[in-house]
């Protein structure tokens, strides 16, 4: 997901919320009036626009120089490699010494889709190291990440298993709520943003299928520009239609039916794979490009959005 839709989709949860308040709309399971009250105390929300988003430019992972820079483009910086979650449609992903089971993170040479380059052949020993001292959120509190733990230095990049999303979700939507007790406002909100980024992603078929091929980039573009056509650049009248006729319909249903009874952020995150492959022909194939799709994935980010925060309010 691109980063100005993953703010779209925290500015709409948002903005959900507050409708679902002024309108005394009950939502079973979920706070209402906790979220909201907390969402527009300050400037949370236009907060976590902003950080949401963010979690793409940490620079947590760092690559040898000779790792020509066209490899990490393909999407976005390193850190992204661990925003991924294998939904386990085509069995289990072998390559070499490398495995990718269900609900594993990324891994170049079991990308089930990529198509190799002979400009990369001679760099597959190139080092990938997890660093802590990145900024954005406390040293220390890197320094046990699932990044930190998984990623360091021992493999080569390319035979790299990276963190899943999941992994991530738990850790930085738990770190989140101690953040919180301690008063530390800023680092609860980042923390709490980075997870759901997290949860966002697995929205993506892309981010599911463990690939950054399948026109990777191309496809979440288009998703955001289609949301943005429907929902974000209306006008405030045809925002609350929308609000009120499909997209708080569609986030209740999805509440209702796939996002409850969560005891851990990673619940919620295989719901939302679950979700996902649901709405992939096969199992294994990209949805069309359309509306309606972009409307389905972003209902189904806000809906993950909704539920990480409830969670993040019962501490």
């Amino acid at each position: 997901m691109k980063r100005k839709h993953h703010s779209l989709v925290t500015r709409a949860a948002g903005e959900l919320i507050k409708f679902w308040y002024d309108n005394d709309v009950e939502v079973k399971g979920i706070d209402v009036k906790g979220i909201h009250d907390w969402l527009y105390k300050g400037n949370h929300l236009r907060k976590m626009e902003k950080w949401s988003a963010a979690a793409d430019d940490i620079q947590d992972l760092k690559v040898s120089d000779n790792l020509t820079s066209f490899i990490v483009k393909r999407i976005s910086d390193a850190t992204s490699f661990q925003h991924f979650s294998y939904c386990g449609t085509m069995g289990t992903l072998r390559d070499g010494n490398a495995t990718v089971n269900k609900y594993d993170g990324y891994c170049w040479d079991c990308d089930p889709f990529l198509q190799w380059f002979e400009e990369i052949a001679n760099i597959s020993w190139a080092d990938v190291k997890y660093d802590p001292y990145c900024g954005m959120l406390p040293a220390n509190y890197l320094a046990e990440s699932p990044g930190a733990i998984k990623v360091t230095g021992g493999e080569d990049w390319d035979n790299q298993v990276y963190p899943s999303a999941l992994d991530l979700a738990d850790y930085y939507g738990d770190g989140s709520r101690v953040f919180c007790r301690g008063d530390e406002t800023d680092n609860a909100l980042k923390s709490i943003s980075f997870a759901i980024h997290m949860l966002q992603d697995l929205s993506v078929p892309h981010h599911v299928l463990s690939t950054i091929e399948l026109n990777h980039a191309g496809y979440e573009k288009r998703m955001l520009n289609l949301w943005r056509k429907f929902y974000s650049k209306r006008s405030t009248e045809n925002k609350q239609v929308a609000l009120q006729d499909i997209i708080s319909v569609n986030v209740k249903t999805l509440l209702h039916r796939d996002l409850h009874a969560n005891i851990r952020f990673s619940d919620v995150g295989k719901k939302v794979v679950a979700m996902t492959v649901k709405r992939m022909p096969e199992g294994y194939r990209i949805p069309q490009i359309c509306k309606t799709e972009s409307i389905n994935m972003t209902c189904e980010a806000i809906a993950s959005t909704i539920s990480a925060l409830n969670m993040f309010m019962d501490q």
